[in-house]
C-alpha cells in the first residue's frame, strides 16, 4: 500500500476508535446490533483496504504477503457479525480486548523502529503502546463486576488507544524525514566517488 493510503486508513482507524469509545463511554449498553454494526463495519473498512492493498502489489510481494485472502476473511467475518448479532454478543468484549492487544503490539513494534531509526523521543511510542496493551489485556481478564463497567472501561480505552496511534503516527513520521533526509546525504557522497 502506498504511503498516503497507509496514512488515510490510520486516520480512519483513528475515528473508529474515537467514535467507538465515546459511544461506549456514554452508552455503555448500546444495543447489540449497533456494537456488532461497528465491528463489522471495521472489519469490512479493514477487509477492503487488503484487497485493494493486493491489486497495488508487485506480483511477487502479493504473493508473500496474501492480502487477497486477508481482505476477503475480513469481509466474511463482518458480514457475519453484522448478521448473526445475538450469537456474536457474548464475545463482543473479548474481540474488543483482544482488538487492543494487538495495537499496542503494533505500537511496540512502531517503538522498536524508531530506536533502531534513533529518534529519540521513541520513549512517548513505547509508553502509548504498554498502556494500550494493558488496557487491552485488562478488558479481556474482565476484572469488573458488571457488564456496564466494562463497557465503559473498553470505552476509555479506545478513546486512549486513539490518542495512542495519533502519537505513534506523528512520530513516524519523524522518522520517514529522518530517513529521506539520510538518504539524500548518502545519494550525493556517492555520486562524488
Amino acid at each position: 500500500m502506498k504511503r498516503g493510503s497507509n496514512a488515510v486508513l490510520s486516520l480512519l482507524f483513528v475515528a473508529i476508535y474515537l467514535l467507538l469509545g465515546l459511544f461506549l463511554v456514554m452508552n455503555p449498553e448500546p444495543s447489540v446490533k449497533i456494537i456488532c454494526g461497528m465491528i463489522g463495519g471495521i472489519l469490512g473498512v479493514l477487509g477492503v483496504a487488503r484487497i485493494i492493498n493486493y491489486f497495488k502489489l508487485d506480483r511477487y510481494e502479493a504473493m508473500l504477503r496474501k492480502e487477497l485472502a486477508n481482505g476477503m476473511f475480513f469481509l466474511l467475518i463482518a458480514f457475519y457479525v453484522i448478521m448473526k448479532a445475538s450469537t456474536v454478543v457474548g464475545i463482543i468484549p473479548i474481540f474488543l480486548g483482544i482488538l487492543l492487544v494487538y495495537e499496542g503490539m503494533s505500537l511496540l513494534q512502531h517503538t522498536l523502529d524508531l530506536v533502531r531509526a534513533h529518534i529519540k523521543q521513541w520513549v512517548v511510542n513505547l509508553v502509548a503502546g504498554v498502556i494500550t496493551l494493558a488496557l487491552g489485556v485488562v478488558s479481556l481478564f474482565d476484572p469488573f463486576k458488571t457488564g456496564v463497567a466494562l463497557m465503559r472501561f473498553i470505552g476509555i480505552a479506545y478513546i486512549v488507544a486513539a490518542v495512542a496511534v495519533v502519537v505513534s503516527m506523528v512520530l513516524m513520521r519523524i522518522f520517514k524525514k529522518e530517513y529521506e533526509k539520510s538518504k539524500q546525504e548518502i545519494v550525493p557522497a556517492e555520486e562524488k566517488k
